[in-house]
C-alpha cells in the first residue's frame, strides 16, 4: 500500500504538470435548467466524480488526455436506492475490497467537486449480466490491484474492473482502449531508488472517449 501510494504521489509530482484541468465536459450553466441525475440515470450508467485532494489530482493525472475525473464506478438501482460498485485504495478503503456505496455519498457535493455520467451500449440482458457479475464480485471480496496488472483478473484497479466485465457481457465486442507509458518511473519505498517499466495501463478517460459510450450529463459543484 504504501509503494501504491508512494506511486501516485511521485507521479502527481513529475508526470503531467504542465496539464490543466479541463473543465467538466457539457456542464450546464443555468442552474435553473440543469437536470436531475436521478431522473436521467440508467442502471449500467458509468458514474465519475472528481477529487481534489492530493490522492485524487495525481489519479486524474494518470489520465490519457482529459484529466477531469479521478474516481469511476457502476451504478445500478436496488430496491428504491442507487448503488456505485467500485474499486478505490488508500485511508477511505483499507480492506481493498470492492465498494457498493450509495450514489448520493459518492457524488456527494461536500465531499467532491462535481462528477459526469456516460452510458455504454448494451442491450437489457447485457445490463442485467453486468449487474450479476457486480454483485458477484462484491459477495466474493474482490481486492484492488496495486500492481495495475492487466493479465491477472484475481484482483483489479477500478478501470480495470470496468473494463473487464464490459468485455465479458458484450462478448468481448466492448474492448476499452488502453494507454500505454514507456519507462515510466516508480518511486520505490526502500532508499528513493526508482526503477522505470513499461506500462500499460486503462486510464479512467479510456472508460468514456470511445466509441462504445455517449455523454448523459455533468456537473460541477464548486466552479
Amino acid at each position: 500500500m504504501k509503494q501504491f501510494f508512494s506511486f501516485l504521489l511521485f507521479f502527481f509530482l513529475f508526470a503531467c504538470q504542465s496539464d490543466e484541468t479541463k473543465p467538466l465536459p457539457g456542464t450546464a450553466t443555468n442552474k435553473a435548467q440543469e437536470p436531475d441525475i436521478f431522473s436521467i440515470i440508467k442502471d449500467g450508467d458509468l458514474v465519475l466524480r472528481s477529487d481534489d485532494d492530493l490522492v485524487g489530482l495525481s489519479l486524474r493525472n494518470m489520465n490519457d488526455s482529459d484529466k477531469t475525473y479521478s474516481h469511476s464506478g457502476l451504478v445500478f438501482k436496488e430496491g428504491d436506492r442507487w448503488y456505485v460498485y467500485h474499486m478505490m485504495a488508500g485511508e477511505e478503503n483499507p480492506s481493498l475490497y470492492m465498494r457498493r456505496d450509495s450514489l448520493e455519498s459518492f457524488i456527494d457535493p461536500e465531499r467532491k467537486s462535481g462528477f459526469g455520467v456516460y452510458r455504454y451500449q448494451l442491450a437489457d440482458s447485457q445490463t442485467n449480466h453486468l449487474h450479476q457479475l457486480l454483485q458477484q464480485q462484491f459477495a466474493a471480496h474482490l481486492k484492488f490491484d496495486t500492481a495495475f496488472d492487466l493479465l491477472d483478473h484475481s484482483s483489479m484497479y477500478c478501470t480495470e474492473m470496468i473494463a473487464y466485465n464490459l468485455a465479458t457481457v458484450s462478448n468481448q465486442q466492448i474492448q476499452i482502449p488502453t494507454t500505454y507509458k514507456e519507462r515510466f518511473i516508480f518511486k520505490a519505498t526502500a532508499g528513493g531508488r526508482k526503477r522505470k517499466q513499461n506500462l500499460t495501463y486503462i486510464a479512467l478517460d479510456n472508460l468514456y472517449l470511445n466509441e462504445h459510450c455517449r455523454f448523459i450529463l455533468s456537473k460541477r459543484y464548486h466552479p
